[in-house]
């Protein structure tokens, strides 16, 4: 459920003139098949519709590691926030932004700085940016809960790869021209 305060900077706009951009992600284009994809922008244009008018240029969705801060999603987003071409920001999780905390306390500055808001739909209402919030915090806890994950999991994947390796099995990712037969290689 959205908090339907909408910060004053943005409530003295004319509803059917604010900038409100989406920005969707999902780890890999594997992901991008299935209904995850789908289900997270039906959840931000549900949120988003209530800040703005939904334009389908304003509507981003990247199919890369959270870790990579090249995603080209992300960095048009950026780039309309540092113009000032943007009022708000809709996500659905902080981690759904950005999974290095380095790069997440970057963007607190940023949206600081600028007259874009920035609505997480998981927290339910929009970021307070005012330095003595405790948003503040809790943007940084998520941040290296962010960051903490992406390394958990890591760490996962190179076991799963050590486990196969003493097993003498082929690795589940399969190079081209190969199949996987019977936890070999064919």
């Amino acid at each position: 459920m959205i908090n339907q305060t909408i910060p004053e900077r943005l409530a003295r706009k004319p509803f059917d003139n604010r900038r409100v951009a989406r920005l969707g992600r999902l780890s890999t284009k594997k992901q991008g098949d299935d209904p995850a994809m789908e289900r997270q922008t039906f959840d931000l244009n549900s949120a988003a519709k209530l800040v703005g008018p939904l334009r389908d240029e304003l509507m981003f969705f990247d199919l890369d590691s959270g870790r990579n801060d090249d995603r080209s999603g992300f960095q048009e987003v950026m780039g309309l926030i540092k113009a000032g071409r943007l009022d708000a920001l809709v996500i659905l999780k902080l981690e759904r932004l950005s999974r290095s905390w380095v790069t997440l306390a970057e963007l607190w500055d940023e949206f600081s700085d600028s007259q874009c808001e920035l609505l997480i739909i998981d927290w339910g209402a929009f970021v307070n940016f005012n330095p003595y919030s405790p948003d503040k915090a809790k943007f940084i806890n998520e941040s290296a809960a962010a960051t903490q994950e992406s390394i958990r999991t890591a760490q996962r994947v190179f076991r799963g790869w050590e486990w196969a390796r003493h097993q003498g099995s082929a690795p589940y990712i399969v190079p081209f021209g190969f199949k996987r037969i019977d936890k070999k290689y064919a």
